[in-house]
């Protein structure tokens, strides 16, 4: 009968949490892709939104996103648009906690992973208050969203429900 050598087992765990460290490392790196992806998204749309009249108190009022569950998105989009116009009115972040929260004075609001939970309820209030409603969950659109953002493999990309935009007036 022949035997054959024990090989040492060390090397090989070493290799799997190499292994592991790296899918964490690399799960990391692409969220912040998919947020830095979200807050460019989310800058476009601010100028190419045809926004009626009525949506703001002023002629020279500010366009208002708001963000929830994406506190990166957040941040990287107010760096994004800080002392910038967009179709010639300045251009306000703020957080949003939930759906029912300061919607009158929001004109869009995205709702990011850590707020996909009540998306739902993102749709019903931002009916009510005639928000545009973006989002990257998955079905987003079909759950009554305006924007949806998709990502297939390292790529992603929006799309627009034209009858969820017309029940929020844009």
């Amino acid at each position: 009968m022949a035997f054959l050598p024990r090989l040492d087992a060390r090397p090989y765990g070493v290799l799997l949490l190499l292994a592991i460290a790296l899918s964490c490392i690399t799960g990391a790196a692409r969220a912040s892709v998919l947020d830095d992806d979200a807050a460019t998204f989310l800058q476009r749309f601010i100028g190419y939104i045809e926004w009626p009249a009525q949506a703001f108190e002023q002629p020279g009022s500010a366009i208002v996103v708001g963000i929830a569950g994406s506190e990166s998105t957040l941040t990287l989009l107010t760096q994004a648009v800080t002392g910038k116009l967009s179709q010639g009115r300045p251009v306000q972040v703020q957080r949003l906690e939930k759906p029912d929260e300061r919607l009158a004075q929001v004109h869009l609001a995205f709702v990011g992973q850590e707020a996909w939970r009540y998306l739902p309820q993102w749709v019903t209030a931002c009916r009510q208050h005639e928000v545009v409603l973006a989002t990257d969950a998955p079905n987003g659109m079909a759950q009554g969203a305006v924007l949806g953002l998709v990502t297939t493999g390292q790529r992603t990309r929006f799309e627009a429900s034209p009858p969820a935009a017309a029940q929020v007036g844009v």
